[in-house]
């Protein structure tokens, strides 16, 4: 029998968590304000079906805007190019509250398409630390990043400061970027509807 007839692909991950299914956030959470949350048990509830690893690959989803800089002779334009890139992880996060999974240590996830090869592994288990490094085809660019960050919980919202940073370089002109990210923080952890907010910059300097 082929082994795509027992394997079959699947195209979308499975949804686990029954939407009525409330958790008492308060229970868990009061004893850890301003706490590094990173080393708190946490119920699998307040999970999405996906790891760390596997997530920061969706960075990865408009590295036609990294293409489109390496082919562009303006090198203001391929600033803003690499800018843009980096806003676009954003796109996606509007209303993803849930956590990823964190890998075990040494873990690693590979991602291969037409367009790029991407490869990223935990490195560190406390303070939880990925990173990934992926190359676009006929190396026309190279991307690395890791997802170190501290996190400090407050009474009413959760902040999750990015320390980690990510970078771009461009094969064709051999310009090489660092990206500095925003921090996140999640607001209404206790009452109301739970929110995302992106604050501070994203610098990226060349």
């Amino acid at each position: 029998m082929p082994e795509q007839a027992l394997y079959p692909k699947r195209t979308e991950l499975p949804y686990l968590k029954d939407p009525n299914q409330k958790v008492s956030v308060w229970s868990i959470l009061k004893d850890a304000i301003g706490k590094d949350l990173s080393r708190i048990a946490m119920p699998v509830s307040f999970n999405e079906p996906i790891g760390m690893l596997q997530k920061t690959a969706e960075i990865l989803e408009y590295q036609d805007l990294l293409v489109k800089a390496s082919q562009c002779s303006d090198p203001a334009l391929r600033h803003i190019y690499v800018a843009v890139f980096n806003l676009s992880q954003y796109c996606c996060t509007s209303n993803r509250l849930q956590k990823p999974f964190n890998p075990v240590l040494g873990e690693t996830y590979e991602l291969e398409s037409p367009n790029f090869r991407y490869v990223a592994e935990q490195v560190s288990h406390h303070p939880p630390v990925s990173v990934c490094y992926a190359q676009g085809t006929d190396s026309a660019y190279e991307y690395w990043m890791n997802t170190h960050m501290k996190t400090n919980f407050q009474v009413t919202s959760l902040e999750v400061i990015a320390l980690g940073l990510s970078h771009v370089r461009l094969g064709a002109w051999n310009e090489m970027y660092r990206i500095a990210r925003p921090s996140t923080l999640v607001h209404n952890i206790m009452f109301g509807e739970m929110y995302l907010e992106h604050v501070g910059q994203l610098t990226c300097d060349l």
